[in-house]
């Protein structure tokens, strides 16, 4: 008698890591599009902001001086080099070193402070459309305002530091949203497989028993005509590792003591299913449960030694 479930590791096959990359570059490439559409944005910006800059000197040096700054501006391609230009026209000006060093500070956490917006935009829209929750992610949102405040109090210097910390952060989020991201869709993926499969042996789902656990982990139910029910829930391991779970789930949480015979029925509904999982592209490890003897038939008396880290509505009894 039994009520371990059965059980697969599964690992992400060869084909499919080679479309998890492409996934990932097509990700990055959007997002460098999005940020690039934003930083041009923020050029245009700087170049009016600097003609405005021209203006005003020109009134009081002439023209004629300002003629090389004049054309350097023309050709100035980025927000740095448009900067030089306005450190020049400072210079020109009579601006004293600390007055000329605290605009251009304005100036690049201002810079700064749109390419920060932009990636969190691009990391959010990538967060929402896979419905993944990250608190480091929520608070460097939050953390933007607060350098914003920082620089409309006029301490450019304090928010280039913290708007510094702030993309280390993302760059560190960036990689953890995108494993994630990959995580999440390869559990989706092989639960659809198996939900695809079950109508053909004779399965419907229940269509309100999908669950979607903070630990990664999310199953769905199952029940033919008979009345026989069936589980299925897929975990996360550990990296490229996760684990596919089928249990005879009674509806009220716990799961049904099987006979050998029951035991074996599920043993080779899981290796059916299984092959599905195959043909989506991961490599499902053959069925076993916590106890195996290595026997075909796995009922067997023992205490289960692992239980299935999802929800108490799956888990052991």
């Amino acid at each position: 008698m039994s009520k371990s479930p059965k059980y697969s590791a599964v690992r992400t096959g060869d084909e499919r890591k080679s479309r998890l990359e492409q996934e990932r570059h097509a990700r990055e490439r959007r997002r460098r599009a999005e940020e690039t559409t934003r930083a041009d944005a923020a050029l245009a910006e700087s170049q009016r902001a600097a003609r405005v800059r021209l203006a005003e000197v020109s009134l009081r040096q002439g023209e004629a001086a300002l003629e090389n700054v004049r054309q350097s501006l023309l050709e100035a391609s980025t927000v740095d080099k448009v900067s030089a230009v306005v450190r020049r026209l400072d210079e020109i000006d009579g601006k004293t070193w600390q007055a000329a060093r605290h605009a251009e500070q304005r100036r690049a956490a201002e810079s700064l402070l749109t390419e920060l917006r932009a990636r969190l935009a691009g990391l959010l829209a990538d967060a929402d459309e896979t419905a993944i929750p990250l608190q480091k992610l929520t608070q460097a949102e939050e953390a933007w305002p607060y350098i914003r405040a920082k620089l409309d109090a006029d301490n450019p210097a304090e928010a280039l530091d913290l708007g510094g910390q702030l993309a280390a952060r993302l760059d560190e989020i960036e990689r953890t949203l995108d494993a994630a991201i990959e995580r999440i869709s390869a559990r989706r993926e092989m639960l659809a497989s198996i939900v695809d499969a079950l109508p053909a042996l004779g399965f419907s789902i229940e269509l309100d028993s999908f669950l979607e656990r903070a630990d990664g982990s999310i199953g769905v139910q199952a029940r033919r005509r008979t009345g026989e029910p069936l589980a299925v829930v897929v975990e996360d391991v550990r990296q490229d590792e996760y684990r596919v779970n089928y249990l005879r789930d009674n509806g009220s949480g716990g799961a049904v003591t099987l006979d050998r015979r029951a035991c074996s029925a599920l043993k080779d509904l899981g290796e059916q299913l299984n092959e599905s999982v195959r043909r989506t592209g991961f490599d499902a490890g053959t069925l076993t449960w916590d106890g195996d003897d290595g026997e075909r038939t796995p009922g067997h008396t023992r205490t289960a030694r692992r239980r299935p880290s999802s929800s108490a509505r799956w888990e052991e009894s």
